[in-house]
């Protein structure tokens, strides 16, 4: 079983974004790994729109996604569906419990868009973000109580 860490997210995610060769074995790695539900749609939301479509179809094509307890249908509309934009994303990724390792994850993520937002990265080399987890938290605690 791979360990997930952002390193190794990010190996996976470059192998994705590959050739068909590594993409396969990028969905190998997925599923011998403990990426969680976060990641796994944080990272689907990250990928450009044709490799998106190739790597859901690819992996709902994987016979080893019963393995991990997946129902082939309900994953296949969930991936297709969750697609949502980043801010809506953000909202239903805060309701799941999540580790520290999702929210590197997502913190990555959201830095990476924002550099290839700001002059497609020829301006600005990186970025130190860190999102407020504790304040999203609480906004979303006091939208239930209401």
């Amino acid at each position: 079983m791979i360990k997930i860490t952002l390193n190794e997210y990010k190996n996976i995610f470059n192998l994705l974004t590959a050739g068909a060769e590594d993409m396969e074995i990028g969905i190998s790695n997925i599923l011998n790994s403990d990426l969680s539900d976060s990641s796994l749609q944080v990272l689907i939301k990250s990928l450009p729109g044709r490799k998106r479509h190739l790597f859901i179809k690819s992996f709902l094509d994987q016979k080893d996604i019963e393995n991990k307890n997946y129902n082939r249908e309900d994953l296949g509309s969930q991936l297709v569906h969750d697609c949502l934009p980043w801010k809506e994303l953000f909202k239903k990724i805060k309701k799941q419990k999540l580790s520290n390792v999702d929210k590197q994850i997502i913190e990555h993520e959201v830095c990476e868009l924002y550099i290839k937002g700001i002059a497609e990265g020829e301006m600005v080399k990186s970025i130190k973000l860190e999102l407020a987890w504790e304040i999203l938290q609480n906004h979303l605690q006091e939208q239930v109580k209401h």
